[in-house]
């Protein structure tokens, strides 16, 4: 079985996020099969994450992907657990983001596993990064993944920075906002009373205009308001609104600076309503923004690796935040993401290019083995 093949065998395998048990027992038996020891490692009932090392001591390097995927969207042409090859796109719900990427890292196991080495590489595909990242936060609460790995690999699909092969070594964080508004009541035909939604139209407009830090690499951060509530079907003035309130940020900027920038506009404003800013509450810490830097040794031979086979080797930041952020940010280890491209993701006929799976197994084949100093 090639990467191409085995791609299409985890799409046929449904794992959209909370059912990932499935396609990790067949991860599981598919490593096992092969003459290795991999381990499933449950976070929540029925959600494991698998895990695999070759090789032993040090230098150790991390190879990180997700196995569960976002439902199926409308508009599918062809059946999304039914993958397809057509004018060299592999389609599938999935086949991009990132059972390709899966693919790729599980072959590289197959292919070092009688290789002689000094040093470890770590497979841990993980559950619920769709969702918030749960899996890999709990390999790190239990010690799996930590400060000792030298260097870490993603292979989130190329389209989180650009149309191409690239080398993402930055990330934006983000952040979520619960915004409470709570006005006055009053009847709806008199002017009396405080509306609590007219006042959140008024922040929701201030906000998208709201002036954020820049970064070089990075750009600048982003607000988006992704959830309004409240109001009543009778003639009253509404005395409550809220929304919800997504900050993407930069380098310098952390969760306190953008509570106190929101929490600052709103006052500004002079508002008659009595107005809450609550963080977003999630099971596992948000994703902060990272950067790490291009003399890094995992950077310079992904470097090396696209020059050798004739590609660009272009540093891109992701807009969207990933399981890296966590590698970074909460361990301190050096990590970088190379995937193949594709379109569609998150949406219907989401597809893979096959050439490029073939293409980013090549330079995974190139960078760890230069890594380690296999012959």
């Amino acid at each position: 079985m090639d990467v191409v093949e085995l791609t299409k065998k985890l799409v046929e395998i449904e794992s959209v996020s909370g059912n990932e048990e499935k396609v990790a027992k067949f991860i599981y038996g598919f490593l096992g099969q092969n003459g290795l020891k991999p381990e499933l490692v449950y976070t929540e009932e029925n959600r494991p994450n698998i895990i695999c090392s070759v090789g032993s001591g040090r230098p150790k390097l991390l190879l990180n992907g997700h196995i569960d995927t976002v439902p199926s969207a409308e508009g599918w042409t062809k059946k999304p657990t039914k993958p397809v090859i057509e004018d060299g796109k592999l389609y599938g719900l999935g086949a991009l983001d990132q059972k390709s990427g899966i693919a790729i890292m599980l072959m590289q196991l197959l292919r070092l596993k009688n290789k002689k080495f000094n040093g470890t590489v770590t497979f841990t595909g993980v559950m619920d990064e769709e969702l918030q990242s749960v899996g890999t936060y709990d390999l790190i609460q239990k010690g799996i993944i930590t400060k000792d790995f030298d260097a870490a690999l993603f292979s989130e699909p190329g389209v989180i920075a650009g149309d191409g092969l690239f080398i993402v070594n930055s990330i934006k964080g983000r952040y979520a906002f619960n915004v409470k508004v709570h006005g006055k009541s009053g009847h709806g035909s008199q002017r009396k009373g405080v509306n609590a939604i007219v006042d959140a139209a008024k922040i929701i407009d201030a906000v998208n205009g709201l002036k954020t830090k820049k970064h070089p690499a990075m750009g600048s951060g982003v607000t988006c308001v992704s959830k309004v509530g409240g109001g009543t079907d009778f003639f009253f003035v509404p005395d409550y609104c809220e929304f919800m309130l997504h900050r993407s940020a930069v380098v310098g900027e952390d969760k306190q600076y953008c509570y106190d920038q929101l929490n600052e506009l709103i006052k500004s404003m002079k508002l008659k309503s009595r107005v809450e800013v609550e963080f977003f509450k999630r099971p596992n810490p948000f994703l902060d923004p990272c950067m790490v830097d291009e003399k890094e040794k995992i950077v310079s031979l992904a470097k090396n690796a696209f020059k050798k086979l004739g590609i660009k080797p272009e540093l891109k930041n992701s807009d969207s935040v990933f399981d890296m952020n966590y590698t970074v940010a909460l361990c301190g280890i050096p990590s970088i993401n190379i995937g193949p491209n594709g379109n569609n993701i998150h949406t219907a006929d989401e597809y893979v290019n096959v050439d490029e799976i073939k293409t980013v197994y090549k330079i995974y084949t190139e960078m760890i083995d230069n890594f380690f100093g296999i012959i």
